[in-house]
């Protein structure tokens, strides 16, 4: 079954896999979630995020004031029994 088109807000220019989902809007970077964190932290966390980018193409990183999220479209079926 293909992915369904991700949306993205307008407004923070964020993806998601369901349209117009509650949010609150802000522009984060993997970079400044880990400013000031220590060595062996950052280190361990970019080569957890080369392994899971090697997963595919359509991976993406998804970061947030608390979090770095990996992310894939969505693969549902709108088929109702």
């Amino acid at each position: 079954m293909p992915a369904r088109p991700m949306w993205t807000c307008a407004a923070c220019g964020r993806r998601f896999s369901v349209p117009r989902i509650r949010h609150s809007c802000g522009t984060y970077t993997v970079d400044a979630f880990l400013a000031g964190k220590p060595e062996p932290k950052v280190a361990l966390y970019r080569a957890f995020e080369r392994s899971v980018l090697r997963l595919g193409s359509d991976v993406f990183l998804a970061p947030v004031k608390t979090r770095v999220g990996f992310q894939v479209p969505s693969r549902r079926s709108t088929k109702t029994w």
